[in-house]
């Protein structure tokens, strides 16, 4: 089980997606612990599961906790 670092960071919604993996490793390499992704965007479910899969997969590879935070889009 993780501590809660003093090194928390909440993404910003992605937009240009091959940097905002870049920013992710930099804040790991850098000592954050503690990753937080955010997603307001509209995007298709599955576009979002694949973006939240290659962020955990960096996270996992610095050793840092992965959160997921979502906003929901009604279909209707």
């Amino acid at each position: 089980m993780h501590e809660i670092s003093k090194f928390q960071f909440v993404t910003p919604t992605p937009v240009e997606l091959s940097s905002f993996y870049s920013l992710i490793e930099e804040v790991c390499n850098a000592g954050v612990r503690w990753v937080q992704l955010r997603d307001k965007s509209e995007r298709l479910h599955a576009d979002r599961k694949k973006i939240a899969e290659n962020v955990k997969t960096i996270c996992k590879k610095h050793d840092a906790v992965f959160c997921l935070k979502v906003f929901l889009v009604s279909d209707y």
